[in-house]
């Protein structure tokens, strides 16, 4: 639920829904399109395309989308009013005439800059048969729904209103329901259950309002509805992924959405922990800004980004070379019993303890193990353990022993191995 869709930078707040696809046909539980193909759509200037729109004169405002690409073609998601499109790194876009757009591109990381209308409406041409049609096998729940909303036959206006304080009310948002067999998803949804998520309620809408002669079509897209921690980009994630209509009124098509207002809110509270999701939206910011550094971004704030980034890798290095310069390994030969191994001699113990069937158990610290062995003196165990966390500053200390306390170390280790022989 938590994986990144897509990013959204827009010097104002971008618009609420971005769609992807519209659908006008139900069957069998499933939305298809009549109209779902497409033709290519030809650029007015490189890589820029223009499309028209019902009002001119309208204030536009744009936002730049990023997009992670699972194949060369992409169904685009992009706001309502859309007047043009662009992008770099599109080769091809098509559109078919529920007005969707699918681009082709031969990157892994798609940027497409989408210039709308401030105030948007949808516009899509103008209302189809198959828009009013209704599925013989799910009239029966759609009357008896119908039959009793009293506002439904004065006006869509009202009929809308209603539909949306009726699932308000008697309805809930839920991720996932209980089908009783035998019924059809909607009919047991809608008389049942009364319980589901967005895809039950956009469905079951646009079926009610083709009840009352409105035209309308079931839509899939996301809502933008967070900015993200690090740097001022929007984030979309699978979570926001939705499902809503568009239906002809007075003329129009509008967007209409009656799944319950608190679905965003549960769907917050749901899948990845926070702490590990911000976490990973620290490491996806970081790899895009170095991977828009590499396209060409090199705006000041991704400058910044990448020579902190090559700052803190030099100052590991470093630090890493002035700890092996310190204590380098020991390639001289020894008569020892000592395995002189380049992090510490404290393992020819742990093999000692071992050769004795003396074994560490799974998923048991090194001091559990110590405490538990049985056969040593109070005092041998206490010197056994200090031996130990002088293993770990050799190892994880970054300023580790010097040679002094390295030649004592390994006396010690010797003088611990002859007394346990």
């Amino acid at each position: 639920p938590g994986k990144i869709r897509l990013r959204i930078d827009s010097s104002v707040p971008p618009p609420f829904y971005l769609k992807a696809a519209s659908y006008d046909s139900y069957a069998a539980g499933n939305w298809l399109n009549s109209r779902s193909r497409f033709s290519p759509f030809q650029a007015t200037k490189h890589n820029t395309w223009r499309l028209g729109q019902e009002t001119t004169g309208e204030l536009t405002d744009n936002i730049v989308i990023e997009m992670a690409m699972n194949g060369s073609l992409s169904v685009l998601p992009v706001p309502y009013g859309l007047k043009s499109l662009s992008g770099d790194e599109i080769l091809q876009l098509q559109k078919n005439p529920s007005g969707v757009l699918q681009a082709k591109t031969d990157t892994g990381l798609l940027i497409y800059r989408c210039d709308y209308m401030e105030k948007p409406a949808p516009h899509h041409g103008e209302p189809t048969p198959t828009e009013l049609k209704l599925p013989e096998n799910e009239k029966g729940w759609i009357h008896r729904t119908l039959l009793k909303l009293k506002d439904a036959s004065q006006s869509p206006e009202k009929a809308v209103l209603a539909l949306k304080t009726m699932f308000n009310r008697h309805f809930r948002y839920a991720l996932s329901i209980r089908r009783p067999q035998g019924n059809p998803d909607l009919k047991s949804f809608m008389l049942q259950i009364k319980s589901g998520h967005c895809e039950y309620f956009a469905s079951a809408t646009a079926l009610l309002l083709r009840g009352i002669n409105i035209p309308t079509r079931y839509v899939t897209g996301y809502v933008v509805d967070e900015k993200s921690p690090f740097g001022s980009q929007y984030l979309v994630r699978a979570r926001h992924a939705h499902a809503w209509v568009e239906a002809r009124i007075e003329g129009k098509w509008k967007i209409i959405d009656t799944t319950p207002s608190e679905w965003l809110q549960r769907h917050s509270g749901s899948g990845s922990d926070p702490i590990l999701e911000r976490i990973g939206d620290l490491i996806s910011y970081i790899k895009n800004r170095i991977r828009r550094f590499f396209k060409g971004d090199k705006t000041r704030r991704n400058r910044f980004l990448f020579i902190a980034l090559f700052a803190l890798i030099l100052t590991l290095v470093i630090k890493v070379s002035i700890r092996l310069k310190k204590n380098p390994p020991s390639n001289r030969e020894s008569s020892s019993p000592v395995i002189h191994e380049p992090y510490s001699e404290f393992s020819e113990i742990v093999k000692r303890l071992k050769k004795y069937g003396i074994a560490v158990k799974r998923g048991e610290s090194y001091l559990q193990w110590f405490k538990r062995i049985d056969g040593l003196s109070p005092e041998t165990k206490s010197e056994l353990i200090r031996l130990y966390r002088i293993h770990l500053k050799k190892r994880f200390d970054p300023n580790g022993l010097t040679e002094s306390e390295n030649r004592q170390f390994r006396q010690q280790i010797l003088a611990w191995l002859r007394q346990e022989r």
